[in-house]
């Protein structure tokens, strides 16, 4: 199960790294705010799929917009711009609750990845986080 978890955590990057490249793209000047949150917020107005691929497109044709071969291949492909325009993204969804809801895992997931740890001086505060967290 842990490659499981693992996968929905690594695809919540894939989509935040694929999010950020949109955002820069969309918006070159360094705002200060993540690129990949940017980016949702400059579609946040709607929650309708059809409405907010619109707007991606309208956000990447602006004049002064220059989008490179691999953005330019991305955007020719529906689906994948689709997920990453997605307003309640399933992906980012199971990745968070991996990543971040420690209730929503059993104390046997991360029993099994603190007996992997490589370092054995940190088994035993592993071991008190588990306590804490898996009360």
């Amino acid at each position: 199960q842990d490659t499981v978890l693992l996968d929905q955590i690594k695809l919540r990057n894939l989509l935040d790294t694929a999010q950020e490249r949109l955002g820069r793209a969309a918006n070159p000047v360094d705002s200060g705010q993540s690129l990949p949150l940017a980016w949702r917020d400059a579609l946040r107005p709607s929650q309708d799929t059809g409405t907010r691929l619109l707007t991606t497109r309208s956000l990447l044709q602006r004049p002064g917009i220059q989008l490179d071969d691999c953005l330019q291949s991305f955007i020719a492909s529906e689906k994948g711009v689709a997920l990453a325009v997605e307003c309640r993204s399933t992906i980012r969804d199971q990745g968070t609750k991996v990543a971040h809801d420690a209730q929503s895992l059993s104390r046997k997931i991360y029993e099994a990845s603190v007996s992997r740890h490589p370092n054995p001086e940190d088994i035993e505060g592993l071991n008190a986080l588990l306590d804490l967290v898996c009360f």
